[in-house]
């Protein structure tokens, strides 16, 4: 019998975040939020240009690892608009398979 190693190569996930149509109460807004995607205890934070009504995939999310996302709130005609994520964190874990015979 025998037995080898091999390094792990740190294993990455992606999430996609959908923002909204532009709500109404915005029309004339062209602004476009950005979202930061930080990791649990502020280690990493990704950050990424939303577009309204689209949805855009955030990449490098490491492998069981937590993390919560902010954005600005956006003041427009007078009125601040406060952003709400949902769900608000998320746990990113990427399985991988291989099966031989």
């Amino acid at each position: 019998a025998s037995i080898s190693y091999a390094p792990i190569q740190q294993q990455t996930g992606s999430l996609a975040i959908q923002l909204q149509a532009l709500p109404s109460g915005l029309a004339g807004y062209t602004g476009k939020p950005v979202a930061l995607v930080t990791a649990n205890g502020g280690s990493s934070s990704v950050s990424a240009n939303l577009n309204w009504n689209t949805t855009t995939t955030v990449n490098q999310l490491k492998s069981g690892t937590g993390y919560s996302f902010s954005t600005p709130v956006i003041t427009y005609n007078g009125i601040q608009w406060t952003p709400t994520f949902t769900p608000s964190t998320l746990l990113v874990y990427v399985v991988k398979m291989s099966f031989g015979l």
